[in-house]
């Protein structure tokens, strides 16, 4: 299959959804972020994800899918392809037409991986493009993780309401620990399409906040001192410290790449974060931006910390 030439953000520009200068802003992002331009511009509020999605289906000549039914023949047909096939390439099997597989893919960058692959016993392959934002739940119904509904499943519902900076001010002004959840979770969504904030204490693990998607309501974990220990994870969340127990407690997919960082403080004042890339296989190359939040986060803390105590 050849690809077009023509990125996506000048099919943006001469369809009149985004201006040169917004095209601009969200290359900047893009460059800080390592996202794709369509979900930086997305983040930035300057376009809706349909837009986006419709525009890639155009760019690639390929239909796009109802998310639901993309969804229930993930689920279906998880057998079509060997184990890693998925990480891979970062498409999903949903069935066979004409002896050749046709697969659910979010990104350009996942046919050319299959044209490529050689877990792929054919070179002939179908393509339906699912919308960024619902991709994941393609990924976790592929794995056979809980998927849920339009209204509780971890689908993207919003985009960044302040930028990095501005919420690293916010941390100071938090006067409560859902408060500064909530400022936590605005600052590293500039990073992670999908961020969460847990509160930790000596019984157990609950959700203060969530953003980017519904994490299931009131959700919650036991207290687990085996891996309980303050420190900062990326990578495979099934991998992680805590085996992907927080993933799947928010309904998230824990074979996806993703971060979970366990703040120090005193006891019932911790955090878990958790932060993922909602499913589209990108991976978040350097930490080192993040380090300025973890210390800063650190520090209101134990000022919060102290004004209760």
């Amino acid at each position: 299959m050849e690809l077009p030439q023509e990125t996506l953000g000048l099919l943006l520009i001469r369809a009149g959804l985004v201006t040169r200068s917004q095209l601009y802003e969200g290359l900047r992002r893009q460059r800080r972020t390592g996202e794709r331009i369509g979900e930086a511009l997305i983040a930035l509020g300057l376009i809706s994800s349909r837009d986006v999605s419709e525009t890639l289906a155009h760019q690639l000549g390929t239909p796009l899918i109802d998310s639901a039914l993309a969804v229930e023949l993930a689920e279906a047909h998880r057998e079509l392809v060997p184990p890693g096939f998925v990480e891979e390439t970062g498409a999903v099997p949903i069935g066979e037409r004409d002896g050749s597989l046709v697969f659910a893919v979010a990104a350009r960058t996942a046919i050319s991986s299959l044209e490529t692959t050689e877990l792929l016993p054919k070179a002939q392959f179908g393509i339906y493009l699912v919308p960024d934002h619902d991709f994941g739940r393609v990924l976790s119904a592929h794995h056979g993780s809980p998927v849920g509904d339009d209204t509780q499943g971890p689908v993207a519902t919003r985009a960044p309401s302040m930028t990095f900076h501005g919420a690293l001010e916010k941390l100071y002004e938090a006067t409560d620990l859902p408060t500064l959840a909530h400022a936590i979770g605005v600052a590293l969504q500039n990073f992670f399409s999908r961020v969460a904030v847990l509160a930790q204490s000596e019984t157990g693990m609950t959700l203060l906040d969530s953003l980017g998607f519904q994490a299931i309501e009131g959700a919650t974990l036991p207290h687990d001192p085996s891996w309980l220990s303050p420190g900062t994870y990326y990578g495979p969340l099934a991998n992680g410290p805590d085996e992907g127990k927080v993933a799947n407690a928010l309904g998230c997919d824990p074979s996806q790449t993703g971060l979970i960082w366990l703040t120090e403080g005193l006891p019932g004042r911790g955090f878990i974060i958790y932060g993922d890339h909602g499913g589209t296989g990108q991976v978040y190359d350097d930490l080192q931006d993040l380090e300025g939040l973890f210390n800063e986060v650190k520090t209101a803390l134990e000022l919060l910390n102290n004004e209760s105590g």
